[in-house]
């Protein structure tokens, strides 16, 4: 029988991700204007890419005028409830709102209201259901993942153009 492993956590309490293997240590490292990661279920990518949208927060640079480090990413899946069935609870796994700010669930697109010391982070998930599809491309995002790439038609991209 295998052991659970044990899930780290620094003094405020936030889970510690560590990377599993070499594959996701570069996709980590990677600042490629576009970088494409895939595995098999379980393999820990869907991890990895909210570990990266918080260091592409975390390495913002700071405004002048005010020292806060400003980033707005948009998280999409196929449809609402595969997003509410995994891809938001892989994200409040690791970003649980008593410790990153108010998750608001009330009107699509759902928001996580980041606000961490410096860091004021607006995390927009949205299905690629949604009627109102187009007004995700003028909220101008720091970075957009798209969870589960294969099943996602990317037509929206191209007729918004």
């Amino acid at each position: 029988m295998n052991a659970i492993p044990e899930i780290r956590r620094d003094e405020q309490g936030r889970r510690i991700f560590e990377p599993d293997g070499p594959t996701l240590s570069a996709f980590l490292i990677d600042r490629s204007p576009v970088a494409i990661i895939r595995g098999p279920w379980g393999s820990g990518t869907s991890s990895a890419c909210c570990m990266r949208l918080w260091q592409h927060a975390c390495e913002q640079a700071p405004s002048a005028s005010d020292g806060i480090r400003r980033t707005r990413f948009i998280v999409t899946r196929e449809s609402y409830p595969q997003l509410e069935t995994t891809t938001i609870k892989t994200w409040q796994y690791w970003f649980p709102e008593r410790l990153y700010g108010k998750f608001y669930t009330g009107k699509k697109p759902y928001l996580h209201d980041i606000r961490v010391g410096d860091i004021h982070c607006e995390v927009y998930f949205s299905g690629l259901d949604n009627d109102d599809i187009d007004d995700l491309l003028s909220l101008e995002p720091t970075a957009w993942w798209f969870n589960e790439l294969k099943a996602v038609n990317l037509d929206f991209c191209t007729s918004a153009v």
